[in-house]
C-alpha cells in the first residue's frame, strides 16, 4: 500500500489520528468557508499527514451519498453532515482512516 507522507503526493494518509481544534476553511468548498477540523497523526503510516501535507477533515462538494471524488489526501465527508460530525468528534476523539484493496467502492 502506498503511504501518503510526501508533500504533493495526493495519496490518502491511512491509520489513526486524534482530532484537534475546529477552524474556518475553504477546502472542499466551491465558494466561501465552512468548518474544518485539524487532526494529528498517531501511526507510522501517516507521520507526514500534518507536517508535510496539512491533512485535515472537512466537508466537500465532491462527496455525496453516491459519489466520492479525489480529495488530495484529506479526510472528507458530505457537506450535509460534516459540521455536525466535526462537532461530535472534535477535541481528542480517535479517527481511523483506511483505504486499499479491501476498501468498499461505491
Amino acid at each position: 500500500m502506498a503511504v501518503g507522507n510526501e508533500k504533493y503526493s495526493n495519496i490518502s494518509c491511512a491509520g489513526g489520528f486524534i482530532t484537534q481544534n475546529v477552524y474556518s476553511s475553504s477546502l472542499g468548498q466551491q465558494k466561501g468557508k465552512r468548518t474544518a477540523l485539524n487532526i494529528s497523526r498517531r501511526d507510522p503510516t501517516n507521520w507526514g499527514a500534518k507536517t508535510n501535507r496539512g491533512i485535515r477533515m472537512h466537508g466537500a462538494w465532491y462527496v455525496t451519498d453516491t459519489m466520492i471524488k479525489h480529495s488530495h489526501g484529506c479526510v472528507c465527508c458530505n457537506q450535509a453532515v460534516h459540521e455536525a460530525l466535526i462537532d461530535i468528534i472534535k477535541g481528542g476523539s480517535f479517527l481511523f482512516s483506511y483505504f486499499g484493496e479491501d476498501s468498499i467502492e461505491v
